[in-house]
């Protein structure tokens, strides 16, 4: 526990021999090059870190993107290690490398960042929309990623991998469709500018939230149906987005407001999820299990206590003219009688 370690690869490539029916990489792709594989721009061969949680933490180290190395200290243990190594593959399949090409492009375009490194990914773009469609010889290309030399047959042992001591888990992801996977990357891209766009509106001193949403209606077709109550929290506090189980509903706005499920919350900002006190133990449950943070989730009753005193006569002053606002938007876009006869129709529920 007092060491840095550096462990080598064995760089596996395609050969267009590969049995796509099997599902386990390792027993699907069988050959690598006969060379351990090395650093063009010196010839040292590439490494990958294995690392002490304490030790890194303790010497305030520092990790190298791609985990090739770590800096921070000059006086750090580092242990090459030869009894012990990588196998690495690039790429499985020609289907796996048209979908990794295309959603990792849509998410280079999407950040601000300097991304001349992957100029690779859009070279194999253009490969692959112009290159005849001969996508298995760009995905037998894209395997060596620029290495060359003479590969050789060697299969991983993998007596050890028997039924009692693993499985394959994520075979339905590795089947989903292009339209599938590009209509997800899609969605995340989207999410990203909705987050853009909340942050512009967003006035207020407290952090984001996500708020339970609190109803809905119909029954051929689901809507979005919030409580009054709601609607106002909503004009009180920083309010990112709704959550919800009904996938039906899922990226519906109200209130302004994005609607989503459990699995996509990861992409909007919130530093809590705020739940009715009246249900909060039953929807906790449900959030949990679907995988959200247990810390994060917070009773209405909980958050007005954390963002204290002055945070909730904050919040207070701010309903006033949000609600005003929200009515002068109902009016000018529905005219006065209409108007009146929603806020009646809310304040009667």
């Amino acid at each position: 526990m007092d060491s840095i370690y550096y462990v080598n690869w064995k760089w596996y490539v395609l050969t267009g021999d590969e049995d796509y029916s099997e599902n386990f990489i390792p027993r699907r792709v069988m050959y690598h090059l006969k060379k351990r594989a090395w650093n063009l721009s010196d010839g040292t061969l590439v490494t990958k870190v294995i690392i002490p949680a304490k030790y890194f933490k303790d010497n305030k180290l520092t990790l190298t993107m791609g985990h090739h190395d770590i800096f921070g200290s000059n006086h750090i243990n580092k242990k090459r290690l030869k009894n012990m190594w990588i196998a690495h593959y690039r790429a499985v399949s020609s289907k796996q490398i048209v979908s990794k090409t295309s959603t990792y492009v849509i998410r280079d375009i999407a950040t601000m960042s300097n991304n001349i490194e992957t100029a690779q990914r859009t070279n194999q773009l253009y490969d692959i929309k112009y290159n005849n469609g001969d996508v298995d010889s760009i995905a037998r290309d894209v395997s060596y990623g620029g290495y060359e030399g003479e590969i050789e047959y060697e299969p991983l042992d993998l007596k050890f991998c028997s039924e009692n001591t693993s499985n394959i888990r994520y075979n339905s992801l590795s089947n989903e469709s292009m339209s599938d996977l590009l209509m997800r990357t899609g969605q995340e891209m989207a999410m990203r500018v909705y987050n853009l766009e909340r942050k512009i509106k967003n006035r207020s001193l407290f952090k984001p939230t996500i708020f339970w949403l609190d109803g809905v209606r119909g029954e051929e077709n689901l809507f979005p149906n919030p409580s009054v109550k709601l609607t106002l929290l909503t004009f009180k506090y920083n309010v990112q987005a709704y959550i919800t189980e009904y996938k039906q509903i899922e990226f519906l706005k109200y209130n302004y407001r994005l609607i989503i499920t459990p699995k996509n919350i990861k992409f909007l900002p919130h530093k809590y999820v705020v739940i009715p006190d009246e249900n909060y133990l039953e929807i906790k449950n449900k959030l949990i299990d679907a995988g959200v943070g247990k810390k994060s989730i917070v009773s209405l009753r909980e958050y007005k206590k954390k963002i204290g005193i002055l945070g909730n006569i904050y919040a207070n002053l701010c309903l006033l003219p949000r609600l005003i606002s929200r009515i002068m938007q109902y009016v000018k876009r529905n005219g006065v009688s209409h108007a009146v006869e929603k806020i009646k129709s809310k304040l009667d529920k």
